[in-house]
């Protein structure tokens, strides 16, 4: 495993790092249902045993959390890991009059980050998010002064953004309360990285983390298993399959080796919901770098619109297509 040391911190990040909303609930377009707690805890072993020092998680991923820490409370650490737990904040709950009174709101948020600390049985979170972006930046970014007030307690090591945008992008790298952000990015969305902001955030310092890295299972699915809400992205991957053929590799290889051929990006989030998905992740993150004209090749194909990229508009392109 290869990993990243940040600056001004002891962190030694690896360039992968292991997804669990699949551990917690059913997630994904492809998704092979949740795994029992026996097999969670094999894909939480093997990717430390193999180097894999990070674990995203949210309170939003069903049960992802006590699964971790009940895990992580047994985990015999005999290669003397440092483990790095990423969880988020979600303030979508919090009432509109709370937001009117900052007492309220940093009562709420202290509430909601012991709660994260109890589950995953920690003193202390090394990365925590800011789960939706909006709520980073709402009344001058009072969740962030908030934020940075525990982490001044030393109770956090890192905040950071989960974000969707461009702007929420540059919102972040302007301010300097945050310290990560969590960005989706993959082999046809590649939006801020051609927007330039990628590189302004690695000058201005940040910690980046990619996620959607195979667009929620999009992207390797089979063609004749998309959904037709979906059916626009089909001629996109069709594009990616004739790169993956004329160059003798698998899509799925094509997919996170692009991603982490970017020295712009510090970590590639991957969903793992079983072993056997893990095993084959780990293979690829071994594997030979992409060549120049394989890179080259990427870059030069279209990007799909956002409707297809972002997840969070699918449900209302379902809606529309019976």
């Amino acid at each position: 495993m290869n990993y990243i040391t940040i600056k001004n911190k002891n962190y030694k990040i690896s360039r992968l790092t292991l997804g669990t909303v699949q551990i917690g609930t059913t997630y994904g377009i492809d998704s092979l249902g949740k795994p029992s707690n026996v097999e969670a805890n094999s894909i939480l072993k093997y990717a430390l045993d193999n180097g894999i020092n990070v674990i995203d998680t949210s309170p939003d991923y069903g049960d992802s959390e006590q699964i971790i820490g009940n895990f992580l409370n047994n985990y015999n650490n005999y290669n003397n890991l440092e483990i790095y737990v990423v969880t988020k904040l979600n303030c979508h709950h919090y009432d509109k009059n709370v937001w009117e009174n900052r007492e309220l709101i940093a009562e709420k948020i202290r509430e909601d980050f012991y709660l994260s600390c109890k589950k995953l049985k920690l003193d202390k979170i090394a990365i925590y998010l800011v789960h939706s972006a909006p709520h980073a930046f709402v009344e001058n970014g009072i969740v962030l002064d908030i934020l940075s007030e525990i982490k001044n307690e030393e109770k956090i090591g890192l905040v950071g953004v989960s974000i969707y945008t461009d702007s929420q992008l540059k919102k972040c790298i302007e301010d300097q309360r945050v310290d990560v952000v969590q960005i989706p990015f993959n082999i046809l969305d590649r939006r801020l990285l051609n927007s330039g902001l990628l590189e302004m955030a690695k000058k201005r310092g940040l910690l980046v983390f990619a996620r959607s890295v195979y667009l929620q299972g999009l992207l390797i699915m089979d063609l004749e298993r998309i959904p037709n809400y979906l059916k626009e992205a089909v001629n996109f991957i069709k594009e990616l399959r004739k790169i993956a053929m004329t160059n003798s590799i698998n899509l799925k290889e094509l997919c996170l080796k692009y991603v982490l051929s970017l020295d712009t990006i510090d970590s590639v989030l991957i969903g793992i919901n079983s072993l056997e998905q893990l095993k084959e992740n780990i293979k690829i993150f071994d594997s030979k770098p992409l060549k120049k004209e394989i890179l080259k090749a990427i870059e030069n194909l279209p990007i799909p619109p956002e409707y297809i990229l972002n997840p969070s508009k699918w449900v209302e392109l379902k809606s529309h297509v019976k």
